[in-house]
């Protein structure tokens, strides 16, 4: 793994970019005198670095594709008094826009993926200029009482190609330890409305069967409620109890040109498949 600090005079603080091979894994240091402000990161030869979480990236980020530029955009989840923030990086690493999340008391482990649903603009393409896409980020350790979960909707503005800093924020049902938005993915177009829409994943720890609730968008964003929740107790493929961990979408194992959704289960070792 290898660090890489990139300086420029409107950070207020130095924040590394980390580039790697291999899954990383962060691990905190118990030895310092106030052990959650620092974490050790172990590079590829062996050395050892010390640095402030405030400067660590989420090890997710995301490349954020669009017609003429690609733009890399970086969570970090410890910084704006641990409600977490993002910032996005010309393709150059060149910053452009940094937006702090501002939505209560966080305390967020931020998971970012990627999502299209600006409407027509995006959709046609190849006819209309499109600057940059939406983003979908997921907080679910976002907690009023307990890990409730939070998902932000940030729209692109096509004529500046910067992020709208007020999001449309989605919570779920607001179940305590729900830990709503633990992963989202993208399933495209289902309705064949012409708009993308999401799946998020609460998977309920320690106390309910994990839920899939279905966001539907359309030309103002997505609605601030679930369109369908599927509880995974309720699928054909059995009763899973343990921690359903992530999502992935982007398969169409059925051919019935929708796409279908993958639930991990790693304590189970096990991945179920819904059409």
């Amino acid at each position: 793994m290898k660090i890489e600090p990139l300086d420029h005079p409107s950070w207020r603080h130095q924040r590394y970019l980390v580039s790697q091979n291999n899954l990383i894994y962060h691990s905190f240091d118990e030895t310092q005198s106030n052990y959650n402000e620092y974490l050790v990161i172990t590079a590829e030869d062996g050395t050892h670095q010390n640095v402030h979480v405030s400067n660590i990236p989420s090890p997710e980020f995301i490349l954020n594709r669009a017609d003429d530029r690609n733009y890399l955009i970086v969570p970090y989840p410890f910084t704006n008094d641990l409600r977490g923030s993002f910032e996005v990086f010309t393709i150059n690493f060149i910053p452009r826009q940094y937006v702090n999340l501002s939505d209560g008391s966080v305390l967020l482990s931020i998971n970012i993926r990627w999502d299209k649903n600006s409407g027509i603009l995006q959709r046609w393409a190849s006819f209309q200029k499109v600057v940059c896409l939406d983003v979908v980020i997921s907080a679910p350790f976002h907690t009023i009482e307990g890990d409730e979960g939070a998902v932000y909707h940030f729209r692109c503005d096509s004529s500046s190609g910067l992020f709208n800093t007020i999001p449309t924020i989605l919570y779920g049902d607001g179940r305590k330890f729900g830990r709503f938005g633990f992963s989202v993915a993208n399933i495209k177009d289902p309705n064949m409305d012409g708009f993308e829409d999401i799946i998020i994943l609460q998977p309920n720890y320690g106390q309910h069967h994990p839920t899939l609730y279905i966001y539907t968008s359309g030309k103002n964003g997505f609605s601030d409620t679930q369109a369908k929740k599927i509880d995974l107790d309720d699928q054909p493929c059995g009763t899973y109890t343990e921690y359903a961990y992530g999502l992935y979408s982007g398969f169409d194992s059925n051919h019935d040109h929708v796409n279908d959704v993958a639930v991990t289960y790693p304590l189970q070792n096990k991945v179920i498949i819904i059409p």
